[in-house]
């Protein structure tokens, strides 16, 4: 099947979905047919921070409709915290959508970890993932660890890059969370992996953009849309 993506949030994020869809129908023996189209990330992180969502959901909705009209089969957003507006931007998606969550709480719930770890956008850890997590306790940083790393996330998730502050931060925060007691820490942005490629930690960290990749590239490979 043809995949929609509505990319840009943030431009790593979205060469990431690229180049691992790429390499896992490859992989699987089947041809990609993708089609990416361009979220503004400034916009976004303004109506983020305003809460506006009937105006992000009204972007996502024109995109969409773009996307539906090059011959995608079904949509993702290759963004957690872009995710803020989903009830209101679902019920006017012109295509199936693929949402990041529903697979990354099916992973969770066959792994064996009982407390994890969560860095991601403010929102992401103060509503621990759109309290859509059943599968396991998510633990959150306190107040200043919280806004120590939503800071530090959108500036790698802006610029495309990791500074060696940024990474310092992201580790000190993480392993107050395994002093916590967390058993892994889950990347809650979808941009994260630029940071955590460079950062060591005696627990396994989990990318909740790789299994929404492979849940994606899963269902490229068939031939319809499952009911």
């Amino acid at each position: 099947m043809h995949i929609g993506l509505l990319g840009g949030l943030g431009p790593a994020a979205t060469s990431l979905y690229y180049r691992d869809l790429m390499h896992l129908s490859k992989e699987a023996g089947f041809p990609l047919e993708m089609t990416i189209v361009h979220v503004d990330m400034p916009t976004m992180i303004e109506n983020f921070v305003q809460n506006d969502k009937a105006a992000q959901s009204a972007i996502y909705e024109k995109l969409s409709i773009r996307l539906k009209n090059a011959g995608a089969d079904f949509v993702a957003l290759v963004s957690l915290g872009g995710s803020f507006c989903l009830d209101e931007f679902l019920p006017k998606c012109p295509l199936p959508f693929v949402e990041i969550l529903e697979p990354v709480n099916n992973h969770l719930a066959g792994s064996n970890y009982k407390k994890i770890g969560l860095l991601g956008s403010n929102t992401a850890m103060l509503t621990r993932l759109y309290g859509k997590i059943s599968s396991c306790e998510l633990i959150i940083p306190d107040t200043l660890g919280i806004e120590s790393v939503n800071s530090a996330y959108l500036e790698l998730a802006t610029k495309a890059y990791a500074s060696s502050e940024n990474e310092r931060v992201l580790s000190e925060v993480a392993s107050k969370l395994i002093d916590k007691g967390a058993e892994a820490i889950l990347l809650g942005g979808t941009d994260l992996f630029i940071a955590f490629d460079d950062i060591s930690l005696p627990v396994p960290s989990i990318d909740c953009a790789k299994i929404h990749i492979a849940k994606l590239a899963k269902l490229a490979a068939m031939k319809s849309f499952p009911k």
